[in-house]
């Protein structure tokens, strides 16, 4: 009588196979690094500020240089043809377009990670982004190239 017996508690993680384990193990390692990302930026001090009329004047005439990159040109015929304006681009109003995202993507591409490690280091450690805009600016003083390591992704550095 098949109803009689008795058969053992299943498992229920015996189902998966080990190519399943060892990918759900990969996720979970990869959950923990995203959830200590979340935790070091929430230790983040963020203060809201929106770009000045310089700095916004600086990402205009980045994108009119003749020697500037492609994605900034495709951002300068946006507003040309009146999409956005530079302050839409400068303030992220005008992200919802993959053109202007990806400008935004090419320049961090040149930006140096020593710099960024040393932002980061700089938040983590309770300084606001205008201190370290601050500091930067002063540091990078009687530079004649423009050259800042990166850190303004936009700046001028076509002269």
């Amino acid at each position: 009588m098949d109803s009689d017996r008795k058969t053992a508690p299943r498992d229920p993680a015996n189902w998966k196979t080990p190519t399943m384990r060892r990918l759900e193990s990969e996720l979970d390692g990869i959950k923990s690094l995203a959830d200590s990302a979340i935790a070091r930026a929430n230790k983040v001090r963020v203060t809201e500020r929106r770009p000045s009329d310089e700095e916004v004047d600086r990402l205009r005439q980045a994108a009119e240089h003749p020697r500037a990159p492609e994605s900034l040109r495709q951002l300068k015929e946006l507003v040309d043809r009146g999409r956005f304006s530079w302050r839409d681009i400068a303030e992220g109003r005008a992200f919802s377009n993959p053109d202007v995202v990806q400008a935004y993507v090419d320049a961090g591409a040149r930006v140096d990670p020593t710099v960024v490690r040393q932002i980061v280091a700089d938040l983590e450690e309770g300084a606001t982004p205008e201190d370290i805009v601050a500091s930067r600016s002063a540091a990078s003083r009687g530079d004649d190239d423009g050259e800042d390591g990166g850190f303004s992704v936009f700046e001028n550095r076509f002269r």
